[in-house]
């Protein structure tokens, strides 16, 4: 079942908030099974390591935003699925490690919208997952509209 890209599995898995939590973990750990035994994820090019980047956590835009439920509940499986969440700085460290390891995640958040601050800070906090935003620093105290 790999893809040619292999991460359009993973791809899949967030946009399917509606299964329910039980099937949602389900559907998280056969995504994760496929990735491990991905032919491009053996011998030359493990998986290690992954980046989530999101933009908004809000409702406002069905492509560039994710709905802060959907959101809580992405955390909540990536907590339980024992995959651990890195910073983003720790991440060349892992990938250049001799030994393979358990894979993590690093969690990013593009343009500093005020809705990360609102529905995705105290997530992160609950789960104590770091998490950099990149601020478009021109924009500072405006509205991007």
């Amino acid at each position: 079942m790999c893809g040619q890209a292999c991460a359009g599995h993973a791809c899949d898995l967030f946009g399917y908030s509606e299964l329910g939590a039980g099937r949602a973990r389900r559907l998280f750990l056969r995504v994760r099974r496929e990735l491990q035994a991905c032919p491009l994820s053996r011998g030359a090019i493990p998986w290690r390591a992954a980046i989530l980047t999101y933009y908004a956590i809000d409702e406002a835009d069905p492509v560039l935003s994710t709905p802060p439920r959907r959101f809580a509940e992405q955390m909540r499986i990536l907590a339980e699925s024992g995959i651990r969440v890195v910073d983003l700085t720790e991440l060349p460290r892992v990938i250049s490690a001799k030994s393979a390891g358990a894979p993590v995640v690093a969690l990013t958040f593009d343009d500093g919208l005020l809705s990360v601050y609102e529905h995705a800070f105290p997530v992160l906090v609950r789960y104590g997952f770091p998490a950099p935003v990149f601020i478009v620093s021109d924009y500072c105290g405006r509205t991007n509209a």
